[in-house]
């Protein structure tokens, strides 16, 4: 297994209870920013949540190798952004569990968030590590995968 440095963002300006939701806001298929400027700020001041935004492997600054070869390339796929979301969201309750003096075995309630390609990662997210998140809110989840899709050029 390869280890890379995924940039993520904290937007904690409403998470005032330590055992608080956090939401997973998945970025796409590009840099991201991180700031919850959208619906997902409105939710989060309602629920008193963090919200965390790891950037996609190969985006913005998230990119497992330093040239992007075919061979290379060959990684950049939804499966393993799945993955890499399971080892962030470990990764970031196991900050949280240190920075609150608890025990390794307390979980935070997670929730996943995305919209379009992301939000059809929020979907398979829940799928895939039900253990891992309360829920998922995928708006405008893109499913259907459909082999070179002419009609998108015709927009």
């Amino acid at each position: 297994h390869r280890q890379f440095k995924q940039r993520y963002f904290e937007f904690l300006d409403y998470h005032d209870d330590p055992t608080g939701p956090v939401f997973l806001r998945i970025c796409g298929e590009s840099s991201c920013d991180g700031l919850p400027n959208d619906y997902l700020a409105v939710i989060a001041k309602k629920f008193g949540a963090a919200v965390v935004t790891p950037e996609h492997r190969y985006y913005g600054k998230s990119s497992p190798f330093d040239s992007l070869t075919t061979d290379n390339l060959r990684f950049l796929s939804s499966k393993q952004a799945l993955f890499d979301l399971a080892v962030f969201r470990q990764h970031y309750q196991e900050k949280l569990n240190s920075q609150y003096n608890r025990s390794a075995g307390f979980d935070n309630p997670w929730f996943v968030f995305g919209v379009s390609y992301s939000g059809a990662l929020s979907a398979w997210f829940r799928l895939k590590f039900p253990q891992l998140t309360c829920g998922s809110l995928a708006s405008s989840g893109v499913v259907l995968a459909v082999y070179n899709f002419t009609d998108f050029d015709k927009q």
